[in-house]
């Protein structure tokens, strides 16, 4: 886990990076509300001005750690469905930097999440982990393709590479 948060660092601090702006910093879906009125936000005692690419990034993690019973196509759909509404106006660098905020927080969720007492805390925290690392050699395999210069990671598995057409 240490190596996956290291390189995730290493790859953020390569990108451009936004000013701070007012971010949520626990933004998950128990969090908001949704009403016929439309949604509410609630638990801001963590807000704070940061990356904008943190929320984002911190949702999506949330997401795949409450449907982790979802097959890997629905999985794969509903990411993809929720992203598609930041593509056409979002910077690609900020869409990189989500999704390594979402590898950190897929880890975080692996730590601080997952409960000893269940059956399959072993293997849910195995996925996680995987899944963070696949994020991660995504977003290096993008990064390498876009012209910048990293070493390769030593594995890459293309069925994770959800974002990889919006990045090119």
């Amino acid at each position: 886990m240490e190596a996956l948060l290291n390189r995730a660092q290493e790859l953020h601090e390569r990108l451009s990076q936004e000013p701070p702006t007012f971010t949520h910093e626990d933004l998950k879906t128990e969090h908001i509300w949704v009403s016929a009125d439309g949604l509410t936000v609630m638990d801001f005692d963590s807000s704070c001005l940061a990356d904008p690419a943190l929320d984002v990034g911190y949702f999506l993690a949330d997401w795949q750690f409450r449907q982790a019973d979802l097959d890997d196509r629905r999985k794969d759909e509903m990411y993809e469905s929720f992203l598609a509404g930041y593509v056409p106006r979002a910077p690609k660098d900020f869409l990189i930097r989500v999704r390594l905020c979402e590898a950190v927080e897929l880890v975080k969720c692996a730590v601080r999440r997952v409960q000893l007492f269940e059956d399959d805390w072993a293997s849910r925290t195995s996925e996680l982990v995987e899944r963070s690392q696949a994020v991660i050699d995504d977003v290096q395999r993008i990064l390498v393709l876009r012209g910048r210069r990293f070493p390769m990671a030593r594995r890459f598995d293309p069925s994770t590479a959800v974002m990889s057409k919006y990045l090119h």
